[in-house]
């Protein structure tokens, strides 16, 4: 196994992105980062994932379901996402 030197175990892994259909597939370092979520987001990420799953016939990471949304994000502009959250939080 190989040393790392400088470098933080946690960041430094190159982690390999596929769908159950081969339709991503990118290599992207992999940083850590934590959020809290209420017990009542939880459960809307499960259903979502349950949701996708049947759709995909396969077992997609609650993880690969968070960066999707991030990506739906990044293309709904900024007064629409401060309406949801305005009206949801």
């Amino acid at each position: 196994m190989a040393k790392l030197i400088g470098q933080s175990k946690l960041t430094s892994g190159v982690s390999k992105d596929t769908s159950i259909k081969g339709i991503i597939s990118k290599k992207t370092a992999a940083k850590v980062k934590s959020f809290r979520l209420s017990d009542e987001d939880i459960q809307t990420l499960s259903l979502i994932r349950g949701k996708v799953d049947q759709c995909c016939k396969g077992n997609i990471t609650e993880s690969k379901i968070i960066k999707a949304l991030i990506i739906m994000g990044s293309k709904v502009s900024e007064e629409k996402i401060v309406k949801i959250l305005a009206d949801n939080l």
